[in-house]
């Protein structure tokens, strides 16, 4: 199947208002919409006006839903871009969560990326409900509270079970995922539950202090970046998760790249917008978590409710996307 763009003039004239409607949403293709994709539009400011307003209504959020956590976790978030907590679940319960994961090792989904396998399992919320050992991780305020107010939504994030395994052929090549990155033009949510510590050796979660910053040294960047994007070939940024190299991050004037090198049981919530990769590892190493992603919906400008029919329609939609 040819994987190339379609030159924008040999867009079927169906296409173009749903072109114009993804404007709305979060797509971010440069590559697939020739409007988000449209030099000329770039450089009359679409990305960044994209980007502010996606900003903008993700702190209004955030404001709404900031009684739900402490004072300390929402000045780490807004001064860092992520969240730390450990000891997440007692003994007992990691234990039983651990043995879980054992147990559906074979039904994983596997994702090759250069010399990476990422396993991967969605836990529906059918699971999550009737499942006791699963079901501690939906009871956990903490663990959810932190989750929905980095989102910006009430929607029980999707979950998974995640193994990153590294290394695995000495001649593929590199990981795209250990190439410096932002996920997307506006906030977004990810968190991980690591079951395992995770040591340097094993590709820790790396990610840039306080570039997940709206500062003028980021806007002009992705301005420079959304009129390049459509001619770009990393397999990435053409597809708006812009990659960052080290003449961008002198640009960005990022600060120091922190390592999540953390004991087991140990959560890490990120806004990845900002900067972030993961990290060298040896050959064989894997880190096995509860992955977790927020809805992203970067326009609505309130809260969405949480509700037994939003999370089974959420859940259908992941199953069709990851065919699990």
């Amino acid at each position: 199947m040819n994987s190339h763009p379609v030159p924008p003039g040999k867009h079927p004239l169906w296409k173009w208002p749903v072109f114009l409607l993804a404007l709305l949403t979060e797509a971010k293709s440069f590559r697939d919409n020739p409007i988000i994709g449209s030099r000329v539009l770039n450089r009359l400011g679409l990305h960044v006006i994209r980007v502010v307003i996606g900003h903008g209504v993700l702190r209004f959020r955030w404001l709404l839903l900031s009684p739900w956590i402490d004072r300390e976790d929402r000045k780490s978030f807004y001064q860092q871009g992520y969240i730390v907590k450990e000891n997440i679940l007692g003994e007992k319960d990691l234990a039983a969560v651990k043995e879980i994961f054992q147990e559906n090792l074979p039904r994983f989904r596997q994702m090759r990326q250069g010399d990476t396998i990422t396993h991967l399992l969605l836990l529906s919320p059918q699971q999550l409900c009737s499942t006791p050992e699963l079901r501690t991780l939906i009871d956990n305020r903490i663990y959810l509270r932190l989750q929905r107010f980095v989102s910006g939504f009430f929607l029980l994030p999707w979950l998974h079970f995640l193994r990153i395994e590294n290394g695995i052929r000495s001649n593929e090549t590199e990981d795209p995922q250990k190439v410096i990155h932002a996920d997307t033009f506006h906030p977004a949510m990810k968190s991980w539950l690591f079951l395992d510590p995770v040591t340097s050796d094993k590709g820790p979660f790396t990610y840039f202090p306080g570039s997940h910053k709206l500062t003028w040294h980021r806007l002009k960047w992705e301005y420079k970046r959304s009129i390049q994007a459509g001619n770009l070939k990393d397999g990435y940024s053409e597809k708006g998760s812009f990659r960052a190299y080290p003449e961008d991050i002198e640009e960005l004037q990022l600060a120091a790249p922190k390592e999540f090198t953390v004991p087991a049981n140990t959560l890490v919530i990120a806004n990845t917008f900002g900067f972030h990769c993961r990290g060298k590892a040896e050959p064989g190493a894997t880190r096995d978590a509860i992955w977790g992603s927020g809805w992203r919906a970067p326009f609505l400008p309130l809260p969405l409710p949480d509700g037994r029919w939003m999370r089974e329609l959420f859940h259908y939609m992941m199953i069709k996307f990851l065919g699990n």
